[in-house]
């Protein structure tokens, strides 16, 4: 593989991790109100929304970050008491979706951009 190939598959997946990222960022400020609605018997979330404040930005990031632990495994945090799992199971697809491709297109886009990078690494 020559430089300039690795270089472009290194500057998409930068791009694949802003767009995540922007995405991730427009969720939390804008859809996760309704996330919150919907999971209004999450203690990870009532917890974190008390403690950080309605409308901070780390707060906000914090909570997003809890919608999408609630998301991925509701099953271990029904067993410790901190989530409803009827609620987590019945969000709905579009709010999941908010919570699931922004992630999917930041982390391809890391494992990418550092995969590039270390073979860029060991052709210099």
């Amino acid at each position: 593989m020559n430089d300039i190939f690795l270089l472009c598959v290194a500057v998409i997946s930068a791009g694949f991790l802003l767009v995540g990222h922007l995405l991730a960022l427009y969720a939390a400020y804008f859809v996760l109100p309704e996330i919150e609605e919907q999971l209004s018997n999450c203690k990870l979330i009532t917890d974190a929304k008390a403690f950080w404040g309605e409308y901070s930005h780390p707060g906000k990031m914090y909570r997003y970050s809890m919608a999408s632990l609630v998301l991925t495994s509701p099953r271990l945090l029904h067993k410790h008491g901190l989530i409803d799992v009827d609620q987590a199971n019945n969000l709905s697809l579009r709010l999941r979706r908010w919570i699931y491709i922004p992630s999917r297109l930041g982390g391809t886009g890391l494992v990418t951009l550092l995969t590039a990078m270390a073979l860029a690494g060991r052709l210099w």
